[in-house]
């Protein structure tokens, strides 16, 4: 992966500009649990990408007055080695891409007389990181001293999303990889989907199939039974599945760094209420609708109202929306039922950089990948709809000439058995 980090360095060094830059990006701080105990390591999304760097205490400083990067790492730690084991080399990881390597037990005091000389700073905004800690140091300087270093500082992301946005041979079969694992983890838990089972049983469940498969969860497990799929991002798991409900599981499992996010809504045995197939059916014509406009050029604005339409269709059907389908879709009346946005880019994070998520004056391109998951929303009782909640989600690469369902392989139907 050596020549993929390289080309990826070269085109972010670009990026830099002619003037007098720097970049800053170092690997994420650990996150406190409690006491001494603190949550499983995850490597800094913009660091691996740039460099396949999985490691603590890692610094990269790219500046356009340098021809090589610099890698900035701790010196062994025997005692960190009795506790942790042998960490990777850095050595390693400097040769990969191309870097000059400084060991160091403080690298902002390395770093900050690199700065001297340029006038714009990117930085990765992680509260507590070192590169965080760089740009802390930049604006404590007193004014003799400052005027020397960054006048301007800027969020690295602003540079990143021009890169991460695009996704090569590579990530997209990471994503698929992702992809497969979350869907057979979901086809593996499905006979659980029964009345009397609690919605944490299947979550734990599904979060242990994707460690069985080589994964881990992208972002916390969604799964939400009756009313509670009315809440977006439901997170309490308590309730117990009763029969003739609906089940929404929305879960992405990550693998090698690159994540899945699919959502299915299924049956809690036999649906026998037919406002609940139906609300289930217009939210799969949406999505089905939504995913035949991606394609290379195509605003998100267009994919988004290709649902909205179906969505304005259904609930007028419904009788919950009144009035001439041109101007239920003119007024957006359907919000409160459709209150989200139909995806956002996906990649190393869930919600990928590119701000994509809600804009929908952007572009989809070649080369992108995005969520499509239109969702029907009733947080209580509406005429003779029970509370409930609908959505249907799947991960889409856009090409030149159309779109590849990246997650494609699970059914949509109300079936809980598959």
């Amino acid at each position: 992966m050596s020549k993929l980090h390289r080309v990826r360095l070269k085109k972010l060094s670009t990026l830099l500009g002619p003037s007098p830059s720097a970049l800053v990006l170092s690997s994420n701080p650990r996150a406190h649990r409690s006491h001494d105990q603190s949550y499983v390591y995850r490597a800094n999304s913009n660091l691996f990408y740039l460099t396949g760097a999985v490691d603590e205490g890692q610094v990269l400083l790219i500046t356009n007055k340098e021809a090589r990067p610099t890698l900035f790492a701790p010196p062994p730690d025997k005692m960190r080695t009795v506790w942790e084991g042998v960490s990777p080399n850095p050595k390693l990881a400097a040769e990969r891409i191309g870097a000059n390597l400084v060991l160091t037990k403080n690298p902002v005091l390395e770093i900050l007389p690199k700065l001297r000389g340029t006038r714009t700073l990117y930085f990765q905004n992680v509260p507590g990181s070192l590169s965080r800690l760089v740009a802390d140091a930049v604006l404590d300087e007193e004014g003799h001293l400052f005027s020397n270093l960054p006048q301007t500082l800027v969020q690295l992301d602003t540079l990143m999303q021009e890169l991460r946005l695009y996704k090569d041979p590579s990530e997209i079969k990471a994503i698929e990889a992702a992809a497969v694992v979350t869907n057979k983890a979901l086809q593996a838990v499905m006979p659980l989907v029964r009345p009397g089972i609690k919605e944490w049983q299947i979550a734990r469940t599904l979060e242990h199939n994707f460690n069985m498969e080589g994964g881990r969860q992208a972002f916390n497990t969604i799964v939400a039974s009756g009313p509670g799929a009315a809440t977006l991002h439901y997170d309490k798991c308590n309730r117990t599945l009763r029969s003739g409900e609906l089940l929404l599981i929305d879960s992405g499992a990550e693998v090698n760094m690159y994540a899945a996010d699919i959502t299915r809504t299924v049956g809690v045995g036999e649906v026998t209420d037919p406002v609940l197939k139906e609300i289930h059916q217009i939210v799969l014509d949406a999505q089905l609708g939504a995913i035949q406009k991606v394609k290379h050029g195509v605003l998100i604005a267009k994919v988004y109202d290709a649902a909205a339409e179906v969505m304005a269709y259904g609930l007028k059907d419904l009788g919950i929306l009144k009035g001439t389908v041109s101007k239920i879709l003119k007024t957006k009346s359907y919000r409160p039922y459709f209150p989200h946005g139909i995806g956002h880019s996906l990649g190393i994070d869930v919600h990928d950089i590119g701000e994509l998520r809600g804009n929908s004056a952007a572009m989809l391109k070649d080369g992108m990948v995005f969520t499509i998951e239109p969702g029907l929303y009733f947080s209580k009782k509406t005429g003779n709809i029970p509370a409930c909640g609908v959505r249907i989600e799947d991960d889409i690469l856009v090409t030149k000439t159309g779109r590849k369902n990246l997650s494609e392989g699970l059914p949509k139907d109300l079936n809980p058995t598959l």
